[in-house]
Formats: C-alpha cells, sequence, structure tokens
C-alpha cells in the first residue's frame, strides 16, 4: 500500500481523482494508532510535502487531514520529520 501510494502521488501523468481518492485514504488511516506507529509512517512526510504544494485545493484539505491525525498522535519521529520538511511552510502559505 504504502508503495502505491508514493509512486501514485508522485507520479505527474495520474489523474487528479486518483491522487484525490489516495489521499483521502491515507487521511482515513492516519486516524488509527497502530498505523501511525508503523516506522514506515515518517517515510510518507516528503511525498506529502509535495503534495501540499499542488495547485490543487483538495489536495492540500486532505494532505493538511493527514498531518494533523499523524501530529495528533504525537510521534516524535513523525513531528521531526514534518518539521525538517517544508510541509509547515507550505501548509502556511496555502491558508494565506
Amino acid at each position: 500500500l504504502l508503495s502505491y501510494d508514493l509512486e501514485l502521488l508522485q507520479d505527474s501523468t495520474t489523474d487528479s481523482e486518483e491522487k484525490w481518492i489516495a489521499i483521502s485514504f491515507l487521511a482515513v488511516l492516519s486516524q488509527e494508532p497502530n498505523v501511525v506507529s508503523s516506522p514506515v509512517t515518517a517515510n510518507l512526510v516528503p511525498t506529502l510535502s509535495l503534495f501540499m504544494q499542488s495547485d490543487q485545493m483538495i489536495d492540500g484539505y486532505f494532505t493538511a487531514q493527514v498531518l494533523a491525525a499523524l501530529v495528533r498522535h504525537k510521534n516524535d519521529k513523525i513531528i521531526a520529520e514534518i518539521m525538517n520538511s517544508n510541509i509547515v511552510e507550505s501548509l502556511i502559505n496555502s491558508v494565506g
């Protein structure tokens, strides 16, 4: 699942609807503590950072949902990954 989502999110030729479905699925999955505590979850942050920079508002919305769920679980490794990426700056820019 992780490799599929990463390929889907990074593929510039993929239909926006497919990306929207993948990121909304990640938003739902990131509500589960077992998913967030998985070591591979921190690997999603660079991809989410790229996705947050999308021109589509819906992409940013669901990416923000994933980030909120990840931060809510207070996993130090994930929070460090988020802070070391440019995703916070992208989030602030998207809010205005």
